[in-house]
């Protein structure tokens, strides 16, 4: 690999955490209209810092110019792909039971290993992706990745130089982990992935970056083995309007599976869904932010449970996937305070991402799904009778 490039944002950003702790990734701003996102604050929003206009400047026959014949690729993949979990795996209430009905752990900045640049909101190292999984019943993860467009790389890491110690170095390397677990567990409920797009890129270099993200996810994690937004689609016109329709598949279908979320907005979002127009042949998921009313919406992140908990709770009512925060920036685990993670079980999220996934005692903060299995049944949207086990049985392993 060449060498990195230096963010000089995000140095700047260094500077100020080290010296007034900057702004919190609860507070959420419609991420078409906020600030560049230098390496940690506001994660739900910008990741690309030569973004232009607001996406409502960018109409859509400006993209499709710019897209061009050699546009995104259609994969081809066919409506057969999407069936084939062994009975072996199937829980009891696999034909009941849909996405929307979980509540899960995840984890922030999943790769992260603390630096020795003594930064509060840094302080925090994960275990390896698949010991989240195995050991600490992870099932939501985020990776920030970087592309190196002359030789079409994907590294993962947080703050180049000062914050750059990772458990896996790229992302095929990263889904690889979790892709190996995985084969040994089939029965999990499915993994939620978010990818977020870090550092300047050019502007002519964003459909590479799209085509490669998606090339570099299929060559390992295959069709029949993701929730893709087609899967969702069906016959209807758009996610939304499947989701109204009909709502998420059933988990007998989606067991062993995960979904791809492109965590970003402005123009990489802009051009990988035709300025919000359709998912159609897509990998991933777009994140719309809490805008039920998009026609690619389907899944949410939406930061700070507590200022935005009635929002949260109307995005999972209509039923949409969201994921929120239970901690950020070490502010909770410094205070031992439990009452953003409160907010977040309360709200139906269906993730709650921390820095912190273990079990947490008087002295020492720490987060996991009560009663989770590793998940349990979501508060807001479970149906009657429902238990963890009927979620994700941890007693069903591999022939």
């Amino acid at each position: 690999m060449g060498p990195k490039r230096v963010n000089f944002s995000a140095v700047l950003l260094v500077l100020c955490v080290m010296s007034t702790g900057c702004t919190s990734e609860d507070n959420d701003v419609h991420p078409n209209r906020m600030p560049v996102d230098a390496g940690e604050t506001l994660d739900s929003g910008l990741a690309d810092a030569t973004l232009p206009t607001p996406m409502d400047a960018t109409p859509t026959d400006v993209l499709q110019r710019e897209i061009g014949d050699r546009g995104l690729p259609d994969w081809g993949v066919t409506m057969d792909e999407r069936d084939g979990l062994p009975d072996a795996f199937r829980h009891r209430r696999d034909d009941e039971l849909n996405f929307s009905h979980l509540q899960a752990l995840g984890t922030h900045n999943s790769y992260h290993l603390e630096p020795e640049i003594q930064v509060p909101a840094w302080q925090y190292s994960h275990l390896p992706l698949d010991q989240q999984l195995g050991e600490q019943g992870v099932r939501q993860f985020e990776l920030d990745v970087y592309y190196e467009p002359q030789e079409r790389v994907f590294e993962v890491y947080h703050v180049y130089a000062i914050d750059q110690e990772t458990t896996c170095d790229t992302l095929p390397t990263c889904l690889r982990t979790m892709k190996l677990w995985s084969d040994r567990h089939r029965a999990h409920h499915p993994l939620l992935i978010l990818i977020e797009i870090k550092g300047p890129h050019s502007k002519d270099s964003h459909l590479n970056l799209l085509r490669d993200l998606e090339s570099q996810i299929l060559s390992v994690w295959p069709w029949d083995r993701l929730v893709y937004p087609d899967l969702l689609r069906g016959q209807s016109a758009n996610l939304r309007d499947a989701i109204e329709t009909n709502g998420w598949p059933k988990l007998s279908r989606l067991r062993g599976r995960s979904l791809f979320v492109l965590h970003t907005g402005g123009r990489l979002r802009a051009l990988y869904t035709r300025d919000q127009t359709t998912t159609a042949g897509r990998v991933l998921f777009p994140d719309a932010y809490g805008d039920i009313d998009l026609p690619i919406a389907a899944y949410h992140s939406i930061n700070g449970p507590i200022g935005g908990f009635d929002r949260i709770q109307r995005t999972v009512q209509a039923g949409h996937l969201v994921r929120t925060r239970a901690d950020s920036d070490g502010e909770q685990a410094r205070a031992l305070d439990y009452r953003q993670f409160e907010a977040a079980l309360e709200s139906g999220a269906h993730f709650i991402s921390t820095d912190f996934p273990y079990p947490g005692d008087e002295m020492q903060y720490g987060v996991t799904i009560p009663g989770g299995q590793p998940s349990r049944c979501n508060p807001l949207t479970g149906p009657m009778g429902c238990q963890s086990r009927d979620i994700e049985d941890p007693t069903i392993v591999s022939p």
